[in-house]
């Protein structure tokens, strides 16, 4: 067992914890300390150790470290990130200008950098931290850079425009084959890197009216003030159906029955790109009413 906690004013920029909780399946079982009674009662043992380090620069630069433990002393199966990196640099607005506000849509395009690096393990308690246990290990980096920006149309329209790019990266695919002789699917893993590259666009575009109702001061409800909010987005979601191959399904008189589509990224760590081509358009309208009512106390103001 291991815990730690950092004083905030050591190093306001980064900061280190963690919090352990490790040990064999049998320790407990086998122990003849008597204080170790109520802990074998325990099956599940889980820790955590995290690092993170802000870089106050322009732009702001973030990152984090990270591993992470769980145990079923029953099954004796261990499930641990080793590590997992978390990286993002703050909003840049590439095209803004030095002084000033920023006007028009040029001015306003902005995009941040994130990247998720985990490699995830799973083993058993007889393979702990033998050659054996990181051989099933699945690894992989994701970057994502959303871009956005926003504009006024005809002086009382606001627009807004964004994309966002992802690109995956694995070192965990697989390949799909149909055996005749068994009549199922034999799934092969492969190691080396491989990546795909997925991305989505949206906008909208909205306004906001206002409605004064003025009922003069000698009323109990003084005035109403109706604010709506119109709006209507339209979002699309690409096919990425490149990433996809086909395996055949035969018949044991050697006949072709059917054809299955599979991604050799369904297993990765972070998942096929999607297959299916869609978008959409939404409508919303938001009302806000608000009165003013004279208050009772006439001294009141």
């Amino acid at each position: 067992r291991w815990s730690h906690n950092q004083d905030a004013k050591s190093n306001p920029s980064s900061r280190f914890s963690a919090s352990v909780n490790l040990g064999s399946s049998q320790y407990f079982n086998q122990s003849i300390n008597q204080t170790n009674n109520a802990s074998s009662l325990v099956n599940t043992l889980s820790s955590s150790i995290s690092y993170s380090k802000t870089f106050e620069t322009v732009p702001q630069i973030n990152f984090s470290v990270a591993g992470t433990h769980s145990q079923n002393t029953n099954t004796e199966s261990i499930n641990m990130t080793l590590p997992t990196f978390q990286g993002s640099i703050d909003r840049i607005f590439p095209f803004s200008p030095k002084n000033g506000s920023k006007k028009g849509a040029l001015q306003n395009i902005n995009f941040q950098y994130n990247v998720r690096a985990e490699n995830r393990i799973q083993t058993t308690d007889s393979l702990f931290f033998k050659p054996e246990m990181f051989e099933d290990a699945k690894a992989g980096f994701q970057h994502t850079i959303p871009l956005s920006t926003n504009f006024k149309i005809f002086k009382h329209f606001s627009m807004s425009t964004s994309a966002n790019f992802k690109e995956n990266w694995t070192f965990n695919t697989i390949k799909k084959e149909y055996d005749i002789e068994t009549q199922s699917v034999i799934v092969s893993p492969k190691k080396g890197f491989d990546s795909y590259r997925t991305y989505n666009f949206s906008t909208s575009i909205g306004t906001t009216v206002y409605g004064m109702f003025d009922f003069g001061e000698n009323k109990k409800i003084q005035a109403i003030r109706h604010v709506m909010r119109p709006s209507i987005s339209y979002n699309i979601n690409p096919s990425f159906d490149r990433y996809y191959e086909t395996y055949e399904v035969i018949s044991a008189d050697g006949t072709t029955t059917n054809e299955v589509d599979y991604s050799r990224f369904e297993q990765s760590l972070f998942g096929a790109p999607g297959k299916s081509f869609s978008s959409g358009i939404g409508l919303s309208l938001n009302n806000n009413l608000e009165a003013k009512i004279k208050d009772k106390d006439s001294t009141a103001i």
